[in-house]
């Protein structure tokens, strides 16, 4: 590939990334009060085992400084959508923990992200398009697994 169409295919990445973004939040604060932070926040806890991370962890995982992370789970307990406790292991730290309620927040905002994607992606695309862009997908996903770092949940 060449620099130009690197250029050509970053660009056009960062463009439609943006504006799909833009929408979703959009429609998220709209209809569930959470902007995209906020759905991050509770999208990696929900993935975590017993749905719970430690702060720490949480603010590396999603590359926040601490005092953002604090600052928006702060906000996300008031609202009863995360749980934040002492460590039960060493009493140090804080562990986050999604709620039943934020649980059923982040379903419906993630079903928001698949009615955006859904809505405006899908239908410009041939059967052949969407075969190759979730081969596209996939191997970008494989290639950016990664394990949560640092510390194991706090049970």
């Amino acid at each position: 590939m060449s620099d130009s169409q690197r250029e050509r295919a970053w660009k056009a990445h960062a463009e439609y990334n943006i504006r799909l973004n833009a929408i979703a939040e959009h429609r998220m604060k709209a209809e569930v009060g959470l902007a995209m932070a906020d759905f991050s926040i509770l999208s990696i806890l929900n993935v975590s085992p017993n749905q719970s991370l430690r702060m720490g962890t949480l603010a590396e995982v999603l590359a926040y400084s601490p005092s953002r992370l604090s600052y928006l789970v702060s906000s996300l307990v008031d609202r009863k959508l995360v749980k934040k406790t002492t460590s039960s292991s060493d009493g140090r730290g804080y562990v986050a923990t999604l709620t039943p309620t934020g649980r059923v927040l982040w379903d419906r905002a993630d079903e928001i992200q698949h009615e955006v994607f859904t809505e405006y992606i899908v239908p410009m695309l041939s059967k052949e398009d969407h075969e190759n862009l979730i081969g596209i997908f996939n191997r970008i996903a494989d290639h950016l697994e990664f394990e949560m770092p640092g510390e194991e949940s706090d049970e």
